[in-house]
C-alpha cells in the first residue's frame, strides 16, 4: 500500500535524507522531501534495503 507516489527524483531525495537524518527521523525526512512522514517511511521500507 502506497500513501503517495514518488517520482525518481523524489526517491533520490528520500534516500539522501535517510542517509543524512537516519531512518528513525521520518518527520524531518518527510519535511525535507516534501511528502508525509508516513509515506516516506512506507516507501523506504518497500523500496530500500536496510531501512
Amino acid at each position: 500500500m502506497h500513501y503517495a507516489e514518488f517520482a525518481e527524483d523524489e526517491s533520490v531525495k528520500l534516500r539522501e535524507a535517510i542517509k543524512e537524518y537516519e531512518a528513525n527521523k521520518w518527520k524531518v525526512i518527510g519535511q525535507k522531501v516534501g511528502k508525509p512522514a508516513k509515506a516516506c517511511e512506507q516507501y523506504a521500507k518497500e523500496h530500500f534495503k536496510n531501512v
